[in-house]
């Protein structure tokens, strides 16, 4: 029991002297500003996005004050007893928010649907209440609006829903970082329609498929594009697994269902194709 309690307390002291704090707590101003990192012991940090590691910038026993000029990510990491880095500590920070357009087709009974975002990157004290605001007509049944967000929760509904919970009317969520096409039938798509592809960048995703769907263990992806990391997610947008790409991904350790997998290219366009693992 004793034994117990000294790997318990060890485990704790680690946790509590590797943390890494970042401030003030917003992450959004249209004015350049600085961030401070707080952090015990010797701090390594990046502002490119790349993980620190011992070549890092650093500094030891203070804080680190970074100038915010522009959009930009900092990671940091603490040197451990044992001479190791400590789990990597991430914050996102603003000065622009780019426009995003989300698209949803609604049932043919629904008429105009309306939208509102829960924002998530930027931090965000501002909160937006359904329904939202009525969509615009985009073609083929389709509607759009265009928001300001880094990553939001997307919510849909038929314009009756005022908050109630549970809620007597239909509707639809998704948590996204670039443009969303949403079908009410079937869910976040990632084919749209011919007269939604109004962008060369948007047009590009007709050019990723995969070689089988639904898959067992392994998932191919076949493209021309140059894609750097994936992500696969559940519908919820919750993140299973992540990692550098590779065109042949294991997903034998997914439960049987139905998951997106987000691909990142180095010119950071995203793509999201939905799969079945069986």
């Amino acid at each position: 029991m004793k034994k117990s309690l000294q790997v318990l307390a060890l485990v704790f002291a680690t946790s509590l002297f590797s943390q890494v704090s970042f401030h003030p707590y917003f992450n959004y101003s249209p004015t350049p500003f600085m961030s401070i990192i707080y952090g015990p012991g010797t701090i390594y940090y990046t502002t490119d996005g790349s993980d620190p590691n011992f070549s890092s910038l650093s500094i030891t026993d203070s804080n680190v004050n970074i100038p915010i000029p522009h959009n930009l990510t900092i990671k940091a990491r603490v040197k451990l007893s044992d001479n190791t880095l400590s789990a990597v500590y991430q914050r996102n920070y603003y000065t622009t928010l780019p426009e995003k357009k989300v698209f949803f087709k609604p049932a043919a009974s629904w008429g105009v649907p309306c939208s509102f975002i829960n924002m998530i990157e930027p931090s965000n004290a501002i909160d937006f209440f359904p329904p939202g605001q009525k969509m615009t007509e985009a073609c083929e049944g389709w509607y759009q609006m265009a928001y300001l967000y880094g990553s939001a929760e997307i919510n849909f509904n038929n314009c009756s829903d005022f908050g109630q919970t549970p809620s007597p009317f239909p509707r639809y969520q998704i948590i996204a970082e670039d443009t969303v096409y949403y079908d009410a039938s079937s869910g976040p798509i990632t084919n749209p329609p011919a007269c939604l592809l109004a962008t060369q960048e948007t047009s590009k995703i007709a050019n990723v498929k995969l070689a089988q769907n639904p898959v067992k263990d392994v998932l191919l992806v076949n493209s021309d594009l140059k894609f750097e990391t994936y992500q696969i997610l559940d519908f919820s947008g919750k993140i299973i697994t992540q990692g550098k790409f590779k065109k042949d991904l294991n997903v034998s350790q997914l439960l049987k269902g139905t998951y997106l997998v987000k691909l990142v290219g180095d010119n950071s366009v995203q793509h999201y194709i939905k799969f079945i693992k069986n």
